[in-house]
């Protein structure tokens, strides 16, 4: 058996766990990320939540082979951070470099979308299939690709990079995550609250915000007929902290994919099986596959 400290670092939370190559998955150590904090302050968080994953298994500590990540951007050059709108702090941030020093093991780093996408093809939603497509949506949007039984990442590791392409009068972010729901809830009410309070109205029967995840689910619908006519997966995982809505969107959802796409009505579109385990055991499931 190997193992892997498994970290999702994202613009809202960080998550750490250990995962083994079994597929397993040990309790999260998790903590707000407050993205726009300096990366220093974003690193401190980091070390102690990885650190509070290593200790959560007694005496595993040196049969640990790597620390990897699972990121909303790339390296640069130099081996720091892209410019990411979702951790803007860490730009040409050397968070390898410094996590490699401070635990003298190997250190991975993968974009989160793919991480999120290999661990429901691997043990949730695509388990079984050969073509699969994973969507995140949380602070951002990201999406994550499996052909014909491997991951594919394109010619310049930005497959799946969905969030800038044009759509409608903007860009497929504005109109298709978490900031999306939040925005399009305060146009319509004059109220600004966050996605957890719009989806609990949602919960209570309130109009607006109903009618919010319902438009969104169209939305997306959109966004994922284009990506199902290009690759005809046979199914779709659905996760990140929106998806926990699921049940608001999914019937629009699925009727917007239906009738925009040839093969619509038989790729089975699903809310995520794994929750915040999926990122977790993805990161670790693309690391063994590296080796």
């Amino acid at each position: 058996m190997r193992h892997v400290i498994s970290v999702d670092l994202g613009g809202t939370w960080m998550r750490a766990a250990m995962v083994s190559s079994d597929g397993t998955c040990t309790a999260i150590a998790r903590m707000r990320t407050d993205r726009h904090r300096p990366g220093e302050a974003i690193l401190n968080d980091l070390l102690k939540i990885i650190d509070d994953a290593r200790r959560q298994v007694p005496g595993m500590t040196d049969n640990i082979e790597a620390v990897v990540l699972g990121i909303p951007t790339t390296l640069d050059e130099d081996g720091g951070l892209a410019l990411s709108d979702n951790l803007p702090t860490l730009s040409g941030f050397p968070l390898v470099r410094h996590l490699e020093h401070v635990f003298h093991i190997p250190v991975a780093v993968f974009n989160d979308a793919n991480c999120f996408t290999v661990g429901e093809w691997w043990q949730g939603v695509g388990k079984g299939t050969r073509n699969f497509c994973g969507i995140t949506l949380g602070t951002g949007i990201g999406a994550g690709l499996v052909i014909n039984g491997n991951p594919y990442n394109g010619s310049h590791g930005c497959a799946g990079e969905i969030w800038n392409s044009p759509w409608i009068t903007g860009r497929v972010e504005q109109y298709a995550c978490g900031q999306a729901v939040e925005s399009e809830y305060e146009r319509r009410s004059g109220q600004r609250l966050n996605g957890t309070q719009i989806a609990g109205l949602a919960e209570h029967g309130d109009s607006t915000a109903m009618n919010v995840y319902s438009d969104f689910g169209t939305s997306l619908g959109q966004v994922l007929a284009f990506i199902i006519n290009v690759i005809d997966p046979e199914a779709v995982a659905v996760g990140g902290a929106v998806a926990e809505s699921f049940k608001f969107f999914c019937g629009t959802l699925r009727k917007t994919i239906a009738a925009n796409t040839t093969s619509g009505a038989n790729v089975r579109v699903e809310q995520s099986r794994l929750g915040e385990k999926a990122a977790l055991i993805g990161a670790g499931k693309l690391f063994w596959g590296n080796q």
